[in-house]
């Protein structure tokens, strides 16, 4: 398991937020042999997130290779590919390898795309940034000066009601972990609740009471919807809340603060140390990435 390091920059505790939580994930590839004499390869997994496959062969004898084989699997049984003797009759003989990880990396995150500030309209909110503590700490003075701001944290009330960002599938969560000693500065078990996006990106929700998550893996949400309550009273800090958004590409895993809607106009990533005022959501937001079909059932609930 990736783990990415922040710290907030106006108290400068430490935080490690792992890049992939869900630990008992399991990714098999099988394969069938039909009457033809063909082997048909599937993938089967448990997570609702998607998983990227690469399979190989290492030794194929009685047919075609098919190459490096590259396939983004979901929840249940998923087609890989499929082999076929080169001559009726014959036999094929083959061993093969497989990997897997987290995500589908044929996609990028869209980074113009405006989330929605997850906190109940009305509600004051002061903010801030986290950034990588790799790079604080680096012995490298421009890597230094220039640390990544990787996350997000929203002062709250314990007991608001947190919102989703963003529409997407619920693919993990965690309940039941939150922490209750006073003064606490971290703590890795806390509640979350992730979200997989169109775009190929992960919402990641941290700091929720202990049985205060309303989804579960597989559920989807719409962008404003209810999805948990805050915690984290028992910080030293006072009750705040974390969000982030969590990329898994070809070459890099990595996390960016996402742009936000801050006010008719006013789309941008919010400022360390600022206090906002969390405004209406906008409909042309919230229903931007629904079908037609979402969207008129959206508007008859209104």
């Amino acid at each position: 398991m990736k783990s990415q390091l922040f710290i907030h920059t106006l108290t400068w505790s430490l935080i490690a937020v792992p890049l992939s939580a869900q630990t008992d994930v399991h990714i098999d590839v099988n394969y069938e042999r039909d009457t033809g004499g063909g082997y048909t390869f599937t993938a089967s997994s448990n997570s609702y997130a998607p998983y990227t496959v690469t399979l190989k062969f290492t030794e194929l004898k009685g047919a075609s290779s098919p190459g490096t084989i590259i396939r983004t699997v979901h929840y249940g049984n998923n087609r890989l590919t499929a082999l076929r003797p080169t001559r009726s009759g014959s036999d094929i003989e083959f061993r093969y390898s497989y990997s897997w990880r987290k995500g589908d990396i044929h996609k990028k995150g869209d980074r113009s795309y405006v989330y929605l500030l997850p906190l109940a309209p009305g509600k004051q909110t002061r903010i801030r940034q986290n950034i990588s503590l790799d790079d604080f700490l680096s012995n490298d003075p421009v890597k230094k000066e220039q640390a990544r701001a990787i996350g997000i944290s929203f002062t709250t009330t314990s007991g608001d009601t947190i919102y989703a960002a963003r529409g997407g599938l619920v693919t993990d969560t965690r309940d039941g972990g939150a922490s209750t000693t006073a003064g606490k500065q971290y703590d890795a078990n806390e509640n979350y609740i992730e979200v997989f996006h169109k775009d190929g990106t992960f919402g990641r929700y941290r700091l929720f009471q202990n049985n205060g998550i309303f989804v579960d893996p597989g559920d989807n949400v719409v962008a404003g919807q209810p999805i948990g309550i805050a915690g984290a009273e028992n910080y030293e800090n006072g009750s705040f809340f974390q969000f982030m958004v969590l990329c898994y590409e070809w070459e890099d895993d990595h996390t960016y603060i996402p742009l936000f809607y801050l006010g008719a106009g006013n789309e941008a990533v919010p400022e360390t140390g600022r206090t906002y005022m969390v405004e209406p959501r906008p409909t042309d937001l919230v229903t931007k990435e629904m079908s037609r079909r979402e969207k008129k059932k959206y508007a008859e609930k209104q």
